[in-house]
């Protein structure tokens, strides 16, 4: 799935030219994406108890939001001490 994705990404008459079915791959990053969300949110939900508008704060979306574009930053350099930095 890793190199179907990569090669989508960067050079999509390619990889549909090796055989790759573009559709199919970003369909299931995606699929793959929302169960992972989903199962976060269910975690939240089970240790929360109960789910509420004032659950979600926007300064708490806000400092996610910067930490995964400061961790996709890092990522993109290949920094060696990128998982300490990203998390």
């Amino acid at each position: 799935m890793g190199i179907s994705l990569t090669s989508s990404t960067t050079d999509e008459p390619v990889a549909e030219a090796m055989g790759i079915n573009i559709v199919t791959a970003k369909l299931s990053a995606f699929v793959v994406g929302a169960v992972l969300a989903s199962f976060g949110g269910a975690l939240f939900a089970s240790k929360i108890g109960a789910i509420f508008p004032s659950s979600f704060q926007i300064l708490v979306s806000i400092i996610v939001l910067v930490i995964i574009i400061v961790g996709l930053t890092i990522a993109q350099r290949r920094v060696p001490q990128r998982p300490i930095i990203g998390s």
